[in-house]
């Protein structure tokens, strides 16, 4: 499940896995609301985009993000989907010494005055 917020920021919530992932969220700041169909590369330096793993204290967290997002056709209740296809690199905190983590999936996102932080 994810959140889209009127700062046209997108935030996907991971749940933890049953690879004992801890709770995380993919949080990309868009420079405007992405239209159905409308598909965005995701790169660090042109967006503001955020892996954050672990809740209070993130145990992963970078800010070198590599991907695409893309809008793909609202589902039946009007809510907008997404397509991600992501990877997190170069962290800042690493406590697990995994080095990446990624992410490729579709997603709900509901409309909110604010998502995250």
């Amino acid at each position: 499940m994810g959140c889209a917020d009127a700062h046209a920021r997108v935030v996907l919530l991971v749940p933890p896995s049953e690879e004992g992932t801890a709770p995380a969220t993919w949080t990309i700041q868009l420079s405007q609301p992405l239209p159905p169909g409308g598909a965005v590369r995701v790169l660090s330096a042109d967006q503001n985009a955020e892996y954050r793993e672990g809740w209070p204290t993130p145990i992963f967290l970078s800010r070198s993000v590599d991907g695409v997002l893309k809008r793909i056709s609202d589902d039946e209740s009007g809510a907008p989907r997404y397509l991600i296809k992501a990877i997190a690199r170069d962290p800042s905190i690493d406590t697990l010494d995994v080095g990446k983590r990624g992410v490729v999936g579709q997603f709900t996102v509901r409309d909110a005055v604010s998502c995250g932080p």
